[in-house]
């Protein structure tokens, strides 16, 4: 992908709260996504199962992939944050709470805070798939989503078998995992709002009647369907095995593996 160093703070059209989550998400994922792979990988000594082992070598080379990109999207939008000391103040913040949990945290932990996270985005990526916010869209912050989230969904199993194979059970998998979604929406959010773009200075078909009441229906719809997704992966029979995919995610993966 490639990022313009102008480019457009609302990616997600007339949408600047939806677009400055999702920039503040980009600043978390390259401290999170290390965290993951090394809970991953400390976690392969309990797993028996060799085609888990390779889904989970698999799923490693995936957010190591996450990680490249969103530090490049990173790189080009640092400076346009409304306090950039406040946001490397935060990213430090951050670097150090996910390194510290690696080192002091016991491994179970750290493996259901990564299913916490992991179930979560399942959730929330099959959502905005089906939204179609992301559709069409030829912005690259679009674009780098639309990927994403398909891979997302692609390894949404790795870190509940990973978690299981090291004796995990579901009492602490759903205590520590609403932790963990609550820690990365607060987080995000703390950054995104450093990016937040006010409704007045978006383009004039962007600030019609008309079109704010519907992006308010969208928004409350979309935030019921993510929370009711999220509030699903708590049940005591949940597994991520049995979700039901949208026929987008069909269409995503089909248009990555011919690029």
């Amino acid at each position: 992908f490639d990022f313009p160093q102008d480019m457009d703070l609302v990616y997600a059209a007339g949408d600047p709260i939806l677009s400055a989550f999702g920039i503040g998400e980009s600043f978390l994922l390259p401290y999170l996504e290390p965290y993951l792979m090394r809970s991953m990988r400390a976690a392969m000594d309990f797993v028996g199962d060799e085609k888990v082992r390779q889904e989970m070598a698999l799923f490693c080379k995936q957010e190591g992939n996450h990680f490249k990109q969103h530090m490049e999207v990173n790189r080009t939008l640092r400076e346009r944050s409304k306090n950039p000391a406040a946001l490397a103040a935060m990213e430090r913040e951050l670097e150090a709470e996910y390194r510290h949990w690696s080192e002091t945290r016991p491994l179970k932990w750290n493996l259901a805070y990564a299913e916490g996270f992991e179930a979560f985005t399942a959730a929330s990526s099959i959502v905005t798939l089906e939204s179609g916010v992301l559709e069409n869209n030829a912005h690259p912050m679009a674009r780098l989503y639309d990927w994403h989230l398909m891979e997302e969904l692609e390894h949404r199993t790795v870190t509940f078998d990973a978690y299981k194979h090291a004796g995990g059970g579901y009492v602490f998998r759903s205590r520590v995992g609403m932790y963990a979604q609550w820690h990365f929406l607060s987080r995000a959010w703390r950054m995104g709002r450093l990016f937040l773009v006010e409704d007045a200075s978006l383009p004039p078909e962007y600030q019609t009647p008309e079109f704010l009441r519907q992006r308010s229906r969208m928004r409350r719809r979309d935030l019921l369907k993510t929370l009711a997704g999220a509030l699903r992966t708590h049940l005591p029979w949940y597994t991520p095995h049995k979700l039901q995919l949208p026929l987008k995610f069909g269409d995503a993966q089909a248009r990555y593996a011919s690029d």
